[in-house]
């Protein structure tokens, strides 16, 4: 390629045909694609190296091989020019073909409707229609290359010269489309970076202590090609109007009080209400919960495994394969299994001598590598140790968070409501098993699937309900975990399978 004054220039081939373009100074080649939009929308771990989604090949001067790409890649790949985009910096004179281009003409699945709701989580989009009723629908949130959890959006849209525009507009034509076909009205929720993002607020107030939230909800105008929207409030500055919308779905349920509404995503809300009073807290739990940052982690849907059997063939996935990946879920159900065999232990180490004989079958099964021991679970797919210490850190965030909101209120729990990305598969047994909540709630649990989601549709269909939700910010007291001088000590405490250290 060529230089042109002191901007570098380095090329690509993607879709659109062949592009030039100028890297910003410490821009990753990853970065770089989204922002030429030359990036699908799929999920990616945006920097740690682990998922290798954002393969792309190195057509002139690839650059040495990492570590990380050794064991991720195979020899012949690597031999043949590919690498992680997310590792490496543009440099003068490569030029590189992104693994899969994204199509010129991306259609999402929209259906004519009065009513669209629309749920903008960190690591995805989720959308239904009402009058008919259409979905949910799901697909990678595209900011995902700029990062994956809400503190590097935050960093990306504050640093990056329009980081925000972009961040935002990449949301707005997805949600334009998923209103294409006549949709009259439009509910939107999610985290409120999210949200504070598509709305075109400053987020830098949110990337540090004291955290600074922006002001919005209720009806707002998205732009040109998108319905009316309505945005319900939210309860705190990482406690969204997903959460707002949430405990609308669970009134609606007639579950009993005090609730606890617990809500497992990239971030960790929840939220305990008795009918008069509300109290809430949040914690950063990170995208493994979502799949995203393990080596087989993958969004739910068809070709990826969310629930297993183990027999004396090992683990086997329930479902049809060919299997491409495992959900959040199903590392869920995979470490559950093997805790309760007796094959994975508290640190979550595979036991390579475990008591029983079917445990013991099972555990033969597995090779060594420099990350640890792996297990095949179908194909190519395997579940490793390295992906269950980033379990093991949402498991410990959780607890701990649930913990400073127990105290609070006294542990007067009625009912728990599980929601997020763990709330429309997963089984109450395994979080037990593993310690996400303790055996005297079993009897209490009900997961109930993406309540923010149904809450945005409630709120779409009943005024009346819009008045309740605007009335939760002005009763929230916030339990702010994460801040408190013990929380460092309890969380690795909490690092162990099973070890729920709360009480009643």
């Amino acid at each position: 390629m060529k230089e042109t004054g002191k901007a570098t220039r380095v090329g690509v081939h993607a879709a659109t045909g062949f592009v030039e373009a100028v890297p910003r100074p410490g821009q990753t080649w990853l970065e770089l694609l989204f922002e030429i939009g030359c990036f699908p929308q799929q999920v990616v771990c945006a920097g740690t190296g682990l998922c290798g989604a954002c393969r792309l090949r190195f057509l002139a001067q690839a650059p040495e091989p990492l570590p990380e790409e050794r064991r991720r890649l195979g020899e012949d790949e690597l031999a043949a020019g590919w690498r992680l985009a997310c590792r490496h910096l543009p440099q003068p004179g490569q030029v590189v073909a992104p693994a899969h281009t994204p199509p010129q003409d991306h259609a999402l699945p929209a259906h004519a409707a009065r009513l669209l709701a629309v749920d903008i989580g960190t690591t995805a989009l989720k959308w239904a229609y009402a009058d008919p009723k259409h979905g949910p629908f799901s697909l990678p949130n595209p900011q995902a290359p700029a990062g994956s959890e809400v503190l590097s959006r935050i960093r990306y849209a504050s640093v990056h010269p329009q980081g925000a525009e972009k961040l935002r507009h990449v949301v707005l034509d997805a949600v334009r489309s998923m209103a294409a076909r006549g949709v009259e009205e439009l509910v939107v929720v999610g985290n409120t970076v999210m949200l504070a993002l598509l709305l075109g607020l400053p987020v830098a107030g949110l990337g540090a202590f004291p955290y600074r939230m922006p002001v919005f909800g209720g009806p707002v105008c998205l732009g040109r090609g998108i319905p009316a929207a309505y945005i319900p409030p939210p309860l705190a500055p990482f406690v969204g109007s997903d959460i707002t919308a949430g405990l609308i779905a669970c009134l609606t349920h007639h579950l009993p009080l005090p609730l606890l509404l617990v809500d497992l995503g990239t971030n960790g809300e929840m939220a305990w209400y008795d009918g008069h009073r509300l109290v809430a807290t949040s914690v950063p739990m990170g995208p493994a919960v979502e799949g995203v940052g393990l080596r087989w982690g993958r969004l739910a849907g068809p070709g990826v495994v969310s629930a297993v059997d183990i027999g004396p063939q090992g683990i086997v996935p329930r479902g049809q394969g060919p299997w491409q990946g495992i959900s959040g879920t199903g590392y869920v159900a995979i470490a559950a299994a093997l805790h309760r065999l007796g094959a994975l232990d508290r640190l979550g180490h595979l036991v390579t001598n475990p008591p029983s004989p079917l445990a013991r079958r099972v555990v033969a099964q597995h090779r060594v590598a420099e990350d640890g021991r792996w297990l095949p679970i179908a194909g190519a797919v395997e579940f490793g140790e390295a992906d269950v210490e980033e379990l093991l850190k949402v498991k410990a965030a959780a607890v701990v968070a649930l913990e400073g909101l127990l105290q609070r209120v006294g542990y007067e729990v009625a009912s728990v409501a599980v929601a997020g990305v763990l709330g429309s598969h997963v089984a109450v047994e395994d979080l037990i098993t593993l310690g996400f909540f303790p055996p005297m709630w079993r009897d209490r649990i009900v997961v109930l699937g993406n309540t923010a989601l149904a809450g945005a549709l409630l709120l779409g269909q009943d005024p009346n309900l819009r008045a309740i939700a605007e009335v939760f910010p002005k009763q929230v007291e916030v339990v702010d975990t994460v801040a408190e001088s013990t929380f460092a000590p309890r969380y690795v405490a909490a690092m162990q399978w099973g070890a729920w250290g709360g009480g009643e």
